[in-house]
């Protein structure tokens, strides 16, 4: 694994804890969806999917606001794991977070 992947990849975890966190998450959300958008590789897409897997696999655990924020994430992103992710989204008890989900999910 050489050097540009494994600085890529901490750049992606800590875009994805900014996303989470709310510290300047809309900028963050425009960084991960320049960083997964375009990729022509194997590679690149399995780590676009990956970012669509971790963001999803925050939100059970997350706060209203910070389940908002990830669906807005979500919604920047292509994949099908994104479109997944803001479908399960869509059933939130949450009327903002399941309306926005639904919106960007269509």
């Amino acid at each position: 694994r050489g050097g540009g992947s494994s600085h890529r990849a901490e750049l992606i975890d800590t875009l994805v804890t900014m996303v989470v966190e709310g510290d300047h998450d809309t900028d963050a959300a425009e960084a991960l969806a320049g960083l997964t958008s375009g990729q022509h590789d194997g590679s690149d897409s399995a780590r676009a999917e990956g970012v669509h897997q971790l963001l999803a696999t925050i939100t059970p655990a997350a706060t209203v606001e910070q389940r908002l924020s990830i669906v807005q994430a979500l919604g920047d992103l292509p994949g099908d794991a994104a479109h997944e992710a803001l479908t399960r989204l869509a059933a939130d008890p949450d009327p903002r977070v399941a309306g926005t989900a639904r919106h960007l999910g269509h």
